[in-house]
């Protein structure tokens, strides 16, 4: 709240205590959160350095695109792969009924 918007600009000494503990009780909230937001920051930087070599976030972005490409290549692989195993169990069991019909 700021001066101008108080209908009433003076006030008396207990509502200017209570601004003040107000504003020292956010001013410490924020403090704190400041204090636990730099804190994690430090720990998820060295667990970057220490899984990824780097805690730079360009590197680490790079490095996740990268991992991103090469998990669909190899997603992509494993469909094919499976796709393959289909259509040779059908051509088995294609096979299999053939010679059953044929006897």
């Amino acid at each position: 709240m700021t001066p101008s918007d108080n209908p009433n600009p003076q006030q008396d000494i207990e509502a200017l205590r209570k601004r003040y503990e107000a504003l020292h009780s956010q001013k410490i909230r924020v403090e704190a959160e400041r204090s636990n937001s730099e804190k994690q920051l430090a720990e998820l930087q060295d667990k970057a350095r220490k899984l990824y070599d780097t805690d730079d976030l360009e590197s680490l972005r790079e490095l996740l695109t990268n991992m991103r490409a090469e998990n669909e290549r190899r997603r992509r692989e494993y469909q094919e792969h499976l796709d393959a195993i289909e259509r040779d169990l059908s051509a088995v069991e294609a096979a299999h009924q053939s010679d059953e019909t044929a006897s």
